[in-house]
């Protein structure tokens, strides 16, 4: 007799099928065959057993679930990451001074400086420390407020760059004259947060030189967009020649746009000063954003954006760091 194992508290029904697939031998019932029957003495379950290996067919059927314990994997010690530290430059508008390295020639010469380091040949990479020509690639938008994408190009000796780039007056360039080289450029998005410096030079009565972050450029841009399309815009919108909108700004003072106050030595000429707080004073030849053609013909106008008021002459990177420079008193 083939003796069955029963498993206390579980009843089993085992189906035994006789060897060899295709055999010719008749299979027998389970009524045919002798039976032994196990009685399990924790349950009513009772096997019946059949002699032969065909059939065993359990009378009942009952499940006791048995209660196990299983012991919880062992806890691993956490890992702690330590955070990257970001470089962050103090926020508020302080007076500074920066060098002429930073600023394009407003007197028909040339930069004065060295050249800028070679572009990373990898796109996404941070630029080398030095000082490179920038200008905003598409603008400022209050659509994408908290970015500024800006294309940049190496400054070279006006020794080994075209004739073009740099002014000239039939002297020998001294070692220290910088041009534009635009042979090539690189492509780069500044976030306007706290990682990064902003140097504005403004003018109302004088020259005002400060430096803050990009948290307060991105506070200037902003009022500087609201209050324009509060004064000026609706006025470009319904046809009001340029230098008439500017007389009328003049005159009525509204929302940080005013003219020279009356103690100023340029008290009376017709140019248009914004004012945010302490923030450089942007002084405004014109109040519209002129546009020109491929010949340098104006082709049009339209309403600034922030970058038209203050116009980025370079980037210096110190340290990792990056620090736009920005114009904002067309005197020069």
């Amino acid at each position: 007799m083939r003796r069955s194992t029963v498993f206390t508290g579980v009843a089993v029904a085992l189906v035994m099928i006789s060897a060899g697939c295709g055999s010719s031998a008749t299979k027998s019932s389970a009524s045919d065959l002798p039976v032994t029957v196990f009685s399990s003495p924790d349950t009513s379950t009772t096997l019946a057993v059949a002699e032969s290996s065909t059939t065993i067919v359990a009378e009942t059927t009952t499940s006791v679930a048995a209660e196990t314990t299983v012991a919880p994997p062992p806890t691993e010690a956490a890992t702690t990451i330590p955070p990257t530290t970001i470089a962050t430059v103090p926020g508020g508008w302080v007076d500074a001074e920066f060098g002429p390295s930073y600023y394009a020639p407003l007197d028909e010469s040339n930069y004065v400086g060295v050249p800028s380091p070679a572009f990373p040949t990898d796109p996404t990479a941070p630029l080398f420390d030095g000082i490179y020509d920038a200008s905003p690639t598409n603008g400022w938008s209050p659509d994408s407020p908290s970015t500024l994408e800006l294309t940049v190009h190496r400054l070279d000796s006006c020794t080994v760059l075209p004739e073009s780039a740099c002014v000239t007056y039939g002297d020998p360039f001294d070692a220290s004259e910088m041009g534009v080289d635009i042979a090539t450029s690189f492509a780069l998005t500044v976030p306007l947060d706290a990682t990064i410096g902003a140097g504005v030079t403004g003018r109302d009565c004088e020259g005002v030189v400060r430096r803050g972050n990009g948290a307060d450029l991105l506070d200037l841009f902003t009022s500087f967009d609201q209050a324009y399309h509060v004064v000026i815009a609706p006025q470009i919108e319904a046809g009001v020649e340029p230098f008439d909108i500017l007389q009328a700004v003049v005159a009525n003072p509204s929302n940080g746009f005013t003219g020279h106050g009356p103690g100023c030595s340029d008290s009376g000429v017709y140019e248009v000063v914004y004012h945010h707080g302490e923030a450089p004073p942007l002084l405004m030849q014109t109040v519209v954003a002129t546009k020109f053609d491929a010949d340098g013909n104006i082709a049009g106008i339209s309403a600034m954006d922030p970058t038209d008021a203050l116009a980025l002459h370079t980037i210096g990177v110190q340290g990792g760091v990056i620090t736009l420079y920005f114009y904002a008193g067309f005197y020069s």
